[in-house]
């Protein structure tokens, strides 16, 4: 099972002793996928016998896993491109998660609304206010319009909403603003909250 804080942590350390095998440059890792109860990690590198050999080592530090390791040629990286690759908006999830991790760490306990601040930007005046009339009929609120500094910068908005930043929520506060931003043409640039411990 995949679900348990002792199995999470044991799959991050499998997961870090095999990001450092990239350390010489040799190979490249772009990626996992879990599914049916097993963890796949996707490298892409130069000398396929060598890293089997050095997984196999790898592994035995983790005596109460089973794996398999295979290579398979793909120099047109199909496997990441079509496979692996996030879209815009799942990297704007995983993205998400870091910020949460990152205040979970700090002391967080996602427990207590407040103020989740958010940003966008776009090309003219035009379109960042359709956009914020958008945003404020979806219940966010206008805090700031970002001027341009110099010629050629984008125009900024800073919103607000107001809620529990906590990982199985942030979603449903950036999501439609990522989504309203790109339909009038701007590019949300992320949120930002309190720390309530």
């Amino acid at each position: 099972m995949l679900s348990s804080q002792e199995e999470f942590e044991t799959l991050v350390a499998v997961e870090h002793a095999l990001e450092r095998l990239q350390s010489d440059g040799s190979s490249k890792y772009v990626g996992r996928n879990t599914s049916d109860g097993c963890r796949d990690f996707y490298f892409y590198v130069r000398a396929p016998e060598q890293w089997v050999a050095a997984v196999d080592g790898l592994m035995q530090e983790f005596p109460d896993y089973e794996f398999e390791r295979g290579v398979r040629s793909d120099p047109s990286w199909t496997t990441y491109f079509e496979f692996l690759r996030p879209s815009e908006e799942d990297r704007e999830r995983i993205q998400n998660r870091r910020t949460c991790d990152a205040l979970e760490r700090k002391g967080e306990v996602f427990e207590k609304e407040r103020p989740i601040e958010h940003w966008a930007y776009f090309p003219s005046p035009l379109s960042r206010q359709t956009f914020a009339d958008a945003a404020t009929k979806l219940g966010y609120t206008l805090v700031a319009l970002i001027e341009p500094e110099f010629d050629g910068d984008t125009y900024g908005i800073r919103l607000s909403c107001v809620g529990v930043p906590s990982i199985d929520r942030i979603d449903d506060f950036t999501l439609p603003l990522f989504r309203t931003a790109l339909e009038h043409g701007g590019t949300y640039d992320g949120w930002e909250t309190q720390v309530v411990r």
